[in-house]
């Protein structure tokens, strides 16, 4: 697991300069929220066993979390995280019951002897309460206590940038991902509880059933998961490249069943094209779910969050079960390690979208897409966000939209599609179930790309300005010259530009923040053509 050792920063003032000038002021709340202190890096999660009652008629959950942990440095005091709204009952190390202070949505453990480092050890933490309720989920995260037409009990819970704490006891950081986890709850008798990975046991209770589901691979917190409600289970399979089988399963409301089994059949073209692209499902012995929820969708890692009603777009596919998909490579498998890099998750799925729509129809149709995503961009804010501070204060769309567009230049730019798509698979199986921070990710691509993408992507991701084309016409004698360059706000940002002219030809030039000239027919000076289809950027003509 990817860990950092720093002191803790009680009190943060943090201003942020990038493109425009931005200012955040973050609490020392956030900064135990966000930050690696020592009394969390101090132990690794590899194994949650969280064992739960819900009640969706008083909105009441109660239960127990098991944290299994390697110590790696030695300590008698750690933090865990869980909403002040919840209630700790009592923390129990083996047979003893432990102190423990609370702050804010922090929990404080205090050991009786220390902990020794390279230690295997455990705690069960005893917890009860209403949980957060979801004002708008899943933008804002919380429990979903709703209600099928039929008015039986339909309940979720969405909690990504808010955290899995909101609902229960763990290490709340992205950057800690348990390698397996357990989950048991107990429901309502008539009603069924769905989660991640594979059912194990369900057990029939007087007035209570209960459901026992393991998860077989490391997963983020806020991807673990519950849906109760009237559910029917519809099962498939997806037959493999290398002929073997990845079991699908879905699950609807009981009125939506017949309807279900010919819609989601759109995922075993999708599963297609994404393993083209990408490499194969990361999470095979968990299998593939959608889960019709409440909620308009989340990428809950084997439990796919559904709730776009059954729409198709435009070109006849379902936008929510293609991005949310796309999250299992992206996000699921390689995850962010700090929430202000929550852009190697967003952008690289939001980008798949494109590639799902070139793999079904062609680059043409790919690029159309894109131009609809651009609508969206609103250069605002800068994509990255500030790290060590849980920061989840996106006012835009463009760690989407704009992140997609980059990536599509990016294709432009190495102008190599074997090259291009090799990359996406290499930093699949390179950074396999792993969490990864901006820095890594640039360096790996520039790696393998054989080109220094550091001004690319500080300029993209640090800065709200579009890069622009700038370029007159001179003549001088007979010959006549476009004379240009790339106005930027990083120094060495260079993209190789290709203009379609009017002659049919293609020409590339190196556009930096130098000015340069080319001579050209004077015919091609009067109608070429800036490719605003293959990079995202403007262009000016200058006096």
């Amino acid at each position: 697991m990817y860990l950092r050792f720093f002191s803790i920063i009680l009190s943060l003032q943090f201003i942020y300069h990038c493109g425009r000038s931005q200012t955040k002021s973050f609490t020392r709340y956030d900064t135990l929220r966000g930050s690696l202190s020592p009394l969390r890096a101090c132990y690794d999660v590899h194994f949650y066993n969280l064992k739960l009652q819900i009640d969706p008629d008083k909105k009441h959950i109660m239960g127990s979390n098991s944290i299994h942990f390697k110590v790696i440095e030695p300590f008698i005091r750690v933090q865990v995280d869980l909403y002040s709204t919840l209630r700790v009952d009592s923390i129990r190390h083996h047979n003893e019951t432990l102190n423990f202070e609370r702050d804010s949505n922090a929990v404080f453990i205090n050991f009786k002897n220390a902990l020794k480092p390279y230690s295997l050890d455990s705690i069960s933490i005893y917890y009860s309460g209403n949980p957060f309720e979801a004002r708008n989920p899943p933008w804002e995260g919380g429990f979903i206590w709703s209600k099928d037409t039929e008015g039986k009990p339909w309940v979720g819970v969405s909690c990504e940038g808010d955290g899995a704490s909101l609902w229960w006891p763990c290490k709340d950081h992205p950057s800690d991902e348990a390698d397996s986890v357990q989950l048991t709850f107990s429901v309502p008798k008539g009603l069924k509880c769905i989660s991640n990975g594979n059912l194990e046991q369900e057990v029939c209770g007087k007035d209570f059933h209960t459901y026992k589901w393991k998860v077989h691979y490391p997963i983020n917190n806020y991807n673990v998961t519950l849906n109760i409600g009237n559910y029917a289970e519809i099962k498939d399979e997806y037959i493999r490249a290398d002929s073997s089988t990845l079991d699908l399963r879905y699950y609807v409301l009981q009125k939506n069943k017949d309807k279900a089994w010919e819609y989601f059949q759109q995922v075993k073209p999708m599963l297609k094209c994404f393993e083209q692209y990408f490499g194969k499902y990361p999470f095979p012995k968990d299998g593939y779910a959608l889960i019709e929820t409440p909620y308009l969708g989340m990428e809950h890692q084997s439990a796919i969050a559904y709730g776009n009603k059954f729409r198709k777009n435009m070109l006849g596919y379902d936008y929510i079960v293609i991005h949310e998909s796309a999250h299992e490579w992206w996000g699921n498998n390689v995850s962010a390690c700090d929430h202000g890099d929550l852009w190697i998750q967003e952008s690289f799925t939001t980008y798949a979208e494109a590639l799902f729509v070139e793999c079904m129809f062609d680059f043409t149709s790919s690029v159309n897409y894109l131009f609809r995503q651009r609508n969206y961009i609103k250069n605002s804010e800068p994509i990255k966000g500030p790290s060590n501070v849980n920061y989840h204060y996106w006012k835009d769309s463009d760690m989407y939209y704009k992140g997609s567009w980059m990536l599509h230049t990016l294709r432009s730019v190495i102008d190599n599609d074997s090259l291009w798509f090799s990359i996406l698979k290499e930093i699949q199986h390179q950074f396999s179930q792993k969490q990864i921070c901006s820095d890594e990710l640039i360096n790996f691509i520039s790696q393998k790309g054989m080109i220094n993408l550091r001004p690319f992507f500080d300029q993209y991701l640090l800065h709200t300005d579009i890069p622009i084309f700038e370029y007159k016409v001179k003549r001088k004698k007979n010959k006549f010259y476009l004379v240009y360059r790339m106005r930027a706000s990083v120094n060495g940002f260079t993209i190789p530009v290709k203009l379609k002219l009017q002659s049919g030809k293609a020409i590339v030039l190196i556009a930096d923040q130098q000015f340069k000239k080319v001579e050209l027919e004077e015919n091609d000076l009067e109608d070429f053509k800036i490719p605003t289809d293959l990079y995202y950027i403007s262009s000016e003509k200058l006096n």
